[in-house]
This record gives C-alpha cells, sequence and structure tokens, in this order.
C-alpha cells in the first residue's frame, strides 16, 4: 500500500515524506488497530466518538487520533475528554 501512495506523491509532484496515511479505525476491534499499530503505524482516524472514547484508552498513547466526519454537538463532550485524557 504504501508504494501505492509513494506513486501518487510523485504524480502529484509532492515528496512521500509529506504525505501521511491515516488508517481509518472504523468499527474495527481494538485487537486489529493493536496489530496495525505493532508493525509501526501510529496515525488513526476515528468517525464514530462512541468508539474513539472506547478504545483509545485501551491503546497505546503515542497514537495520533484524528477524528473524522461530522461531529453532532451533543457529542463534542465526550470527544473533548478523551483528547484531554490523551493530552495529559
Amino acid at each position: 500500500m504504501l508504494r501505492r501512495v509513494y506513486q501518487a506523491s510523485e504524480r502529484c509532484g509532492r515528496q512521500a515524506e509529506q504525505v501521511r496515511v491515516v488508517a481509518v479505525s472504523k468499527t474495527k476491534p481494538v485487537a486489529v488497530i493493536r496489530q496495525l499499530y505493532d508493525s509501526g503505524h501510529r496515525v488513526f482516524g476515528e468517525n464514530y466518538v462512541q468508539e474513539l472514547v472506547e478504545k483509545a484508552p485501551q491503546l497505546p498513547e503515542d497514537i495520533e487520533w484524528h477524528f473524522i466526519g461530522n461531529l453532532q454537538s451533543n457529542k463534542v463532550k465526550p470527544l473533548l475528554r478523551v483528547f484531554q485524557i490523551l493530552l495529559l
């Protein structure tokens, strides 16, 4: 997969080091995310607040989480709590 990222970045005139692959963890269990983490990946995206709230505390702290998608106003507080915990 990374070869395709490098090829696409070259076609766009960007250096491959400028491109970051975000693995979307949507609906994936913690065990699968952990396998990808153990292979060296550190950047993950989640688009369900409930899943991020549940998964993030079970995984290593050096994961860089991105919330992707739309965010309902009633989900903001739980999401902020998770990110505050992760930043401490």
